[in-house]
């Protein structure tokens, strides 16, 4: 009967939800007003009905506020669920009052007013108490949700920081180890090579505490990673991009790529003596992101076992994207590796 963003009520959706039930209602309330001894003409018969319900419209934000500042949860339920009775008599009295008003404005004379009141009691009290209690589960219902929601953001983010500092080192210790192999061959090229790598590290922990940069970012980012192995892999390593222009607008996570380009040159063209293509390419197809990096390098066999880059990037999308993204790989002996990336759209 309600809707609410961000703590504040939307008016037009609980204005709508109570005329709705004014509707609803308003049969019945015209076939009893015929059988009175007395009928109220058919216009007074249908406002008294409907007034019950809007009243109750404007009584809505109070009992949701109550709720929300003594939820009957925790500790001081017992406590909280008695300061909520309290309010709601005091929600069924200012109900009771405006159906009195209106009674009295629509009356042809003076009414005696404990006379008027009494009748409204009997007539409407048992039905407030359960429009009272109605709404007071609707707000426990809107709080425990928006408490759950809340609690499931900060252990997403939780797992999301915990898996990026993961990677972190991750990528710093497989590009330590490569320098390393390189120092007693060529130290010039090695002095060039940390250098960028310097430069490297400072730019992924500076896009590292971004939740999503673009993609055109993360490329740029993977051109810097690809300058040091181009450097390490010689002529041996040959980049291929296709990239839509569409697509470097999309938002992605940080240092998504990386690791799977990383495990294309470890495990796809490193081994191989001649070397091989890495191929990286982005479409949008039927409103989605399509990632494709594959290799011409030896292949395996399925099933894979999954290392840290590869398990990691299919944890933080399913943590990011609710398993509404997906990772595909594809591979044969001798065929290299084709790892697919379809994320949902800008």
């Amino acid at each position: 009967m309600t809707a609410a963003s961000g703590g504040k009520l939307l008016w037009p959706p609980l204005v709508l939800a109570w005329a709705i039930l004014a509707i609803v209602f308003l049969p019945q309330a015209l076939l009893l007003n015929l059988a009175r001894p007395e009928p109220l003409p058919v216009w007074q018969a249908g406002l008294r009905s409907t007034a019950i319900f809007l009243l109750w419209a404007g009584l809505t934000p109070l009992a949701l506020s109550a709720v929300r500042r003594w939820p009957p949860l925790g500790r001081t339920r017992w406590r909280n669920a008695l300061v909520l009775t309290g309010v709601g008599i005091a929600l069924c009295a200012l109900h009771l009052l405006g159906m009195a008003l209106v009674t009295l404005a629509m009356a042809p004379g003076p009414v005696p007013a404990p006379r008027l009141l009494s009748s409204l009691a009997v007539g409407l009290g048992a039905t407030n108490v359960l429009m009272a209690g109605a709404l007071f589960a609707v707000g426990i219902a809107v709080h425990q949700f928006a408490a759950r929601r809340a609690a499931e953001r900060q252990l997403s983010d939780a797992r999301l920081a915990a898996l990026r500092h993961q990677l972190q080192p991750h990528f710093l210790f497989n590009t330590l180890n490569a320098l390393s192999e390189l120092v007693h061959r060529d130290a010039d090229r090695a002095e060039s090579v940390l250098l960028r790598l310097s430069a490297l590290l400072r730019r992924a922990l500076q896009d590292g505490q971004a939740p999503r940069i673009t993609l055109g970012e993360e490329l740029d980012f993977l051109d810097d990673y690809l300058s040091i192995q181009e450097t390490l892999l010689g002529e041996r390593l040959q980049v291929r991009r296709r990239i839509s222009r569409e697509c470097l607008s999309a938002r992605v996570p940080p240092l998504l790529l990386q690791p799977l380009v990383e495990n294309a040159l470890r495990h796809g063209i490193a081994p191989c003596l001649e070397g091989g293509v890495l191929t990286i390419g982005c479409r949008m197809i039927d409103g989605a992101l399509c990632i494709d990096i594959s290799d011409t390098g030896l292949g395996a066999s399925l099933p894979l076992r999954s290392g840290i880059g590869m398990a990691n990037t299919r944890e933080r999308l399913d943590t990011e994207y609710a398993g509404a993204a997906s990772v595909e790989v594809r591979t044969a002996p001798g065929e290299g590796f084709c790892v697919r990336l379809r994320l949902p759209g800008p």
